[in-house]
């Protein structure tokens, strides 16, 4: 079926969707690719605008409050709606923690490892990208997204203009992992800088579950201490029996970072190579489950460094 063409019309119609490189594909099977991400954008963007031709522009806004709050969810998996900044806070030196405004009384409605798609138009070009919540799934009129501002990125350059009261386009909920209580018996975590987003909804899910016994070995790896993020609710779940943390930094010094760790830290120096994962993990076993979220390149060498001690992909999941 050819796709439509909406351009050179005489509606005003949003830009269609950028189309991937090649190169932006990491080529580890990720489900859905970034190749399906933008089959759903350029799907989403035909429906924006048949809308616009047929006259009807309305979008659903849960902010609106002349829009029925029972007859609208919260979020849509199909198209894009508009949500409010109510505060934005510094994390660290490059992260944010930007919060948006719920309807009184709704939650964001995610299951665990589940995440929601940015959108923002610019310049002519449509930017999206994925941001997994970093509050409780239950939080009511509220939800965190932890982002990383890079110097060169194109979403980063409008994430960092942004202030309290604007709107920002997102979708969702996204994602395909599963969670039950006590179906794994141990859970390993490898987290990379943003990568501890959906960990923490992890970590979270379980010790909020006393009947959930599930053991929890979160390792976490950032260039200096500073860089650890949402370090105090880190450390509020690590005083749960069931929870370990290793943090790993690649770039400090252990003279340096003796002035700012808190007691009870457990840092390692150096890179989560292969030997030191599998001293971490020792024996994996059927009843072992490890969940991964970084940068390509850390996610990549996470995967290799399993799949070389022999562990299956039936026993590892990629965010």
């Amino acid at each position: 079926m050819n796709r439509m063409d909406y351009t050179g019309s005489m509606w005003h119609f949003p830009p269609k969707p950028e189309e991937p490189l090649q190169g932006d594909c990491c080529g580890m099977g990720c489900r859905p690719c970034v190749f399906d991400r933008y089959e759903q954008e350029v799907h989403l963007w035909e429906r924006e605008c048949e809308r616009i031709r047929r006259g009807n522009v309305a979008t659903e806004n849960p902010g609106d409050t002349n829009v029925s709050l029972v007859q609208i969810p919260t979020l849509s998996e199909c198209e894009y709606r508009y949500f409010s900044i109510s505060s934005i806070k510094q994390e660290s030196c490059d992260t944010y923690v930007l919060r948006f405004q719920l309807p009184d009384g709704k939650c964001l409605g995610l299951h665990t490892g589940q995440h929601i798609i940015m959108r923002v138009i610019g310049d002519g070009r449509v930017i999206t990208r994925q941001y997994t919540p970093v509050s409780p799934l239950h939080a009511l009129g509220y939800f965190d997204l932890l982002i990383k501002i890079y110097p060169d990125g194109r979403m980063s350059r409008h994430v960092k203009a942004l202030k309290t009261g604007d709107k920002v386009e997102l979708r969702g909920p996204c994602g395909r992992f599963s969670y039950s209580p006590n179906k794994w018996q141990r859970l390993v975590l490898l987290a990379a800088g943003t990568g501890i987003a959906p960990m923490i909804q992890v970590i979270r899910q379980v010790i909020i579950n006393e009947r959930d016994d599930t053991r929890l070995l979160l390792v976490y790896t950032c260039k200096r201490y500073e860089d650890l993020l949402l370090k105090s609710q880190l450390e509020e779940c690590s005083a749960y029996w069931n929870v370990t943390i290793l943090y790993i930094l690649t770039q400090d010094s252990p003279e340096r970072v003796r002035s700012l760790k808190r007691y009870g830290d457990n840092i390692h120096h150096g890179r989560l190579d292969y030997h030191l994962l599998s001293q971490v993990l020792g024996n994996i076993s059927p009843d072992n489950y490890v969940l991964i979220c970084g940068t390509t390149s850390f996610e990549k060498d996470m995967i290799s460094y399993l799949v070389d001690s022999g562990i299956s992909s039936h026993n590892y999941h990629k965010f």
